[in-house]
């Protein structure tokens, strides 16, 4: 005989509660296991069903762990190599500095030489100033009359007869006055 899955005096008992006759419940009942019996399975069965989905979700469960590990140690890999990238990037930031550093001193120098050019230019600038005033002065006071140790203009000598070379070779002089 084959165990059911379904109780049929369970279910003659419940035909029974709900008002049909016991003879029509257990008959009922056996038909229904006649019926179900030839295509039911039986526990054993459905147990051996259940047994063969647990060792094919253990299986998938097995090959899933085994896609984590690669897709950890892979993951892993690209850490470190980020983490070299990063390393490589600290230094290249530290280089970075390190010529920031070097451009900073040369703006200092740059700074240094502006304010030197700036000093020299406006001591050339007072100096031109102070020129151009004596000379203003020098010659105001010559021209003024009356003013203070002003001498008088004197007239340039007369100059001697000197003979003139000209082009055709031909000597000429100046008369004398």
């Amino acid at each position: 005989m084959v165990e059911l899955v379904i109780d049929t005096l369970q279910y003659a008992d419940r035909l029974e509660e709900a008002g049909v006759g016991r003879e029509q419940a257990s008959a009922m009942a056996r038909a229904l296991e006649e019926q179900l019996g030839e295509r039911m399975p039986t526990r054993a069965e459905i147990n051996e069903r259940f047994n063969l989905v647990d060792a094919r979700f253990d299986r998938m469960e097995a090959r899933l762990e085994a896609m984590d590990a690669k897709f950890e140690a892979k993951f892993e890999a690209i850490d470190h190599k980020f983490e070299a990238i990063g390393y490589q990037f600290e230094g290249i930031r530290h280089q970075f500095e390190a010529v920031d550093g070097r451009f900073k001193a040369i703006d200092a120098r740059f700074e240094a030489i502006d304010g030197r050019l700036r000093l020299v230019t406006g001591v050339m600038i007072f100096g031109f100033t102070l020129l151009t005033a004596l000379g203003l002065f020098q010659s105001v006071r010559s021209v003024w009359p009356g003013s203070v140790g002003v001498t008088e203009v004197q007239q340039p000598a007369p100059v001697s007869p000197i003979p003139i070379a000209t082009p055709d070779a031909t000597r000429t002089t100046v008369p004398t006055p």
